[in-house]
């Protein structure tokens, strides 16, 4: 199909993840990594095949415009309880990249060329901590930040219980643990490579307003 409409050359999304949740205890974060670590592989042997060259751009984590399932998550709690939960100091890095700028990092691998057949991390152009992240989303919602600092026992108590419905099921201790662990990547070789230039971790009402709905 797509040698019969010209193209000869794909751009692929994956995730740091495959390097963040690799020593996860769960189950089905194991299995995201390796689908993720997997579905790449697939991709280099099918261009392999096909003739046709391949940039796999593997973004931290995504966030704006109030459809992401990241910070859209924060901002629910937030909306419903008016605090939001954390576990220890909540210190460990992040570097959450702009969803536009994920978009635009597409079109510049695209016609660069020099990214053929090469894998790149791609990163905000800002490392914040986790806690000073979820603070940043109550200033854009206009509210106070107010931090609940939980010992992971009850975490764990309450977890039980809240696996219970259906939207929770997913949720597991690591989810937590990961609060207070570095999970920052350079994306020097992208700006050389294609100019990649993410904007710092601002937030206005467009990506903090629209959040699914509670359910």
């Amino acid at each position: 199909m797509m040698q019969e409409l010209g193209a000869n050359k794909v751009i692929c999304l994956s995730s740091t993840s495959q390097f963040t949740k690799t020593s996860s205890s769960t189950p089905a974060e194991e299995q995201t990594v390796q689908r993720l670590i997997d579905g790449e592989q697939q991709l280099r042997d099918w261009a392999a095949a096909n003739q046709i060259a391949w940039t796999v751009l593997r973004p931290t984590l995504i966030y704006g415009r109030g459809n992401d399932r990241n910070l859209s998550e924060i901002v629910k709690i937030i909306n419903k309880f008016r605090f939001f939960p954390v576990f220890g100091a909540a210190q460990g890095l992040r570097q959450p990249v702009y969803v536009d700028d994920v978009a635009l990092a597409c079109v510049q691998a695209l016609y660069s060329d020099k990214t053929s057949n090469k894998a790149y991390n791609i990163s905000g152009a800002e490392q914040l901590s986790y806690q000073e992240m979820v603070k940043r989303v109550f200033v854009a919602m206009g509210l106070k930040p107010r931090l609940l600092r939980i010992h992971l026992v009850v975490f764990n108590l309450a977890l039980f219980f809240l696996r219970l419905i259906p939207r929770y099921k997913g949720w597991n201790a690591d989810m937590v643990l990961r609060m207070n662990r570095d999970m920052v990547f350079d994306h020097d070789q992208a700006a050389a490579d294609f100019g990649f230039s993410p904007q710092a971790f601002t937030l206005t009402d467009k990506d903090v307003g629209q959040a699914l709905p509670l359910s």
